[in-house]
């Protein structure tokens, strides 16, 4: 009988130390449950991804890296591929939504068991994202930061680029179209802070909508209409303590699809990466997603 083989997709600049020790682990454990397991870079990992999966011989595909790196795989896999989260990374909010921890041998084992769930994803004029998109403040610090970085990150390493952001960001206005029936209507909607969430997690544990859900076929557009440093610290404080029905600012839509623009290069970013600049089209991609869960998963709870 032919052996299902399992693909370990290695980012060598996840996180804040080398991780390669910690894969190499999670080989050996993957070897020792019965897998012909193999490492491979995102370069080179779409064709062997389709080499294995014609042959009928793919079992998993685990991306071993941070957010932007489970991003990256799941936009070269395809909607049968399985995916595995093995977080290395700064955040690792996936993983912490779906209980993963960063133990090789308890992740080789959830590979082994083989226990799935289906989720929806986003798109942004075409890309997947499979938690959230930002637009404004926090991704004109993403874009900072990727102009900046040079290797390994810790979480104070946003310090630099946050600061300054917040100098001389200038809130430029977002302007937003949302389905209704078969049509974009602008309704009036604008915001100077705009997030489209599938998960409810966002960095540093907070949860601007706590009710996103990633299986119920919508997205949850969470828009921020305040432009000024005072604005920032006020959403971020709301946000931490969970006091969001508070802000005045603050409006919440379920959708299906939306288009986002703005005047001059205003940034957008996915699940942590820099995406880009308006104008986006998004909408929702229905069960796309394939994630192997540990036993303990209870289920997409906000």
């Amino acid at each position: 009988m032919t052996r299902k083989h399992v693909l370990v997709v290695a980012n060598p600049k996840s996180g804040n130390r080398p991780s390669f020790p910690l894969v190499k682990r999670l080989l050996n454990h993957l070897r020792d449950a019965g897998f012909p397991a193999e490492t491979v870079e995102l370069p080179a990992y779409a064709e062997r991804r389709e080499e294995l999966s014609a042959a009928g011989t793919l079992h998993a595909v685990v991306c071993a890296g941070g957010d932007g790196t489970v991003a990256a795989v799941a936009n070269r896999s395809s909607p049968e591929t399985s995916l595995a989260v093995f977080p290395l990374g700064t955040e690792n909010l996936l993983a912490k939504q779906l209980g993963i921890s960063r133990n090789p041998l308890k992740v080789a084992e959830m590979v082994k068991h083989g226990t799935t769930v289906r989720f929806d994803a986003g798109l942004a004029n075409g890309r997947l994202f499979i938690q959230h998109l930002g637009c404004g403040f926090d991704a004109e610090v993403v874009r900072r930061m990727e102009q900046w970085r040079k290797g390994h990150i810790e979480r104070w390493s946003y310090f630099k680029p946050i600061w300054e952001a917040m100098r001389n960001y200038p809130y430029p206005e977002i302007r937003i179209q949302i389905e209704e029936g078969d049509a974009l209507t602008t309704e009036g909607l604008h915001a100077r802070w705009v997030f489209v969430f599938n998960f409810p997690r966002y960095a540093a544990g907070i949860r601007p909508v706590p009710g996103a859900r990633p299986d119920d076929g919508l997205l949850d557009l969470c828009l921020l209409r305040g432009g000024d440093q005072w604005s920032s610290a006020r959403y971020a404080t709301c946000f931490y303590f969970g006091w969001q029905a508070r802000l005045a600012d603050y409006a919440v839509h379920r959708v299906k699809r939306l288009r986002l623009e703005g005047e001059g290069q205003v940034p957008f970013q996915c699940d942590g990466d820099g995406a880009g600049f308006l104008p986006v089209e998004i909408s929702v991609a229905p069960r796309r997603l394939c994630f192997f869960v540990p036993p303990a998963y209870g289920g997409a709870k906000p």
